[in-house]
């Protein structure tokens, strides 16, 4: 999964482990939260953007909920300009530094962040691939 989260332009989750994995290694995060607080458990770093629900019960972390209206608040229709906004940031940065689209691949952003190639490293010297 972290090499999947690495490889990802932008990673789309609920608040989750998944979640917290891709913004440990760098990968832009819309997180999608409804009965849970972005404020207490949302991605940590930079680059990542929240969608939250607005209903009165938001953040309430309740385990059962007889409405689930938040399930009906947070709606493809708000999600998606989110997921957009982070392709296209991705897309600048990639633009700006002149790589082609054929050719992108995740550049280390820190000590968190995974490199694809040692992946590549890892599988070839378990004899997958071959």
């Amino acid at each position: 999964l972290a090499a999947a989260a690495c490889l990802a332009d932008v990673f789309l989750a609920g608040d989750t482990g998944p979640m917290h994995l891709a913004a440990a290694v760098g990968t832009p995060v819309v997180a999608v939260f409804t009965c849970t607080s972005p404020l207490r458990a949302g991605p940590r770093g930079e680059g990542h953007q929240v969608v939250a629900t607005s209903v009165s019960c938001a953040a309430s972390y309740l385990k059962k909920c007889p409405a689930m209206k938040c399930m009906q608040e947070v709606t493809p229709e708000r999600v998606w300009p989110a997921v957009a906004a982070r392709l296209f940031a991705v897309s600048v940065i990639w633009l700006l530094r002149g790589v082609p689209l054929a050719t992108r691949r995740p550049s280390l952003k820190g000590p968190n962040a995974c490199n694809p190639s040692a992946f590549d490293d890892q599988s070839a010297e378990h004899g997958e691939n071959s």
